[in-house]
């Protein structure tokens, strides 16, 4: 029941902040129309225009999308890989190719259907992403990221002790940064990190998260909404007082 509702409050946010629209007939953006489904909690909606497949943001923006790595690679036009349903045992380095990817969506599933890359290699810093979404992935540490053009980081759901990778990276552009159910001890490398442009931050369900002191030194002007639900070993939030925070809506950690 707790994990339906973090994921549901997720989506309200999300819609609240990005005014999302959903259709379950059709879409209407501009002079664009199309056939879609409803916009899940990737923040897309799949739709098909003219006989081809695209992922469609709630700002009417559209990536024509793969399914499947061969997919990608065989068409250049392709700037967005989907492979949500595909279990894959290790990161696709074949898709750092891809020099026009934008979207990339690698989220596993449930066990046994979780991925297993234990880390994002390094050259994914080559790749001019707007999304990264990698769930269930196993993964256990970050490279260092600088993803000038990134607008949302999903990485819940996966090993994460710590997030260095994040310690100075140039996340200049980045708004949603999703690291809930890993198994976080500190959030450190927030203070180094350029996130001035952060406006969801959820680091809920990481029991071993004893502090967030460094929310204090954290360049976090524009953040919005601060989910802190289920971190049981979370003493208190005494360093909220000293953030520089613009009201947050925060939500306190259940006890």
């Amino acid at each position: 029941m707790k994990r339906l509702f973090v994921t549901l409050l997720t989506l309200l946010i999300a819609t609240a902040l990005t005014a999302q629209r959903n259709y379950s007939e059709a879409i209407a953006l501009g002079d664009k129309a199309f056939k879609a489904e409803y916009f899940d909690e990737t923040g897309f909606t799949k739709v098909k225009r003219d006989g081809v497949d695209y992922l469609l943001d709630t700002l009417g923006n559209e990536y024509r999308v793969a399914y499947t790595i061969k997919d990608l690679l065989k068409y250049p036009s392709m700037v967005a890989l989907d492979t949500r349903g595909t279990k894959l045992d290790s990161f696709p380095t074949a898709i750092l190719n891809h020099k026009t990817l934008e979207v990339l969506i690698l989220n596993g599933g449930y066990h046994p259907y979780e991925n297993n890359f234990d880390i994002i290699p390094d050259a994914i810093n080559q790749l001019p992403l707007k999304s990264l979404q990698l769930h269930y992935c196993g993964i256990d540490s970050l490279p260092m990221l600088s993803l000038n053009s990134l607008q949302s980081l999903y990485l819940s759901k996966n090993n994460l002790i710590n997030i260095d990778g994040l310690k100075g990276a140039n996340l200049q552009n980045l708004q949603y940064l999703e690291l809930s159910y890993n198994k976080l001890t500190n959030i450190d490398a927030l203070k180094d990190a350029n996130l001035q442009s952060l406006q969801i931050l959820d680091l809920s369900f990481n029991d071993n998260l004893i502090n967030i002191d460094a929310l204090k030194g954290a360049n976090l002007q524009n953040l919005q909404y601060l989910e802190l639900s289920g971190n049981y070993s979370l003493s208190n939030i005494d360093a909220l007082k000293g953030a520089n925070l613009k009201k947050p809506t925060i939500l306190i950690p259940q006890r």
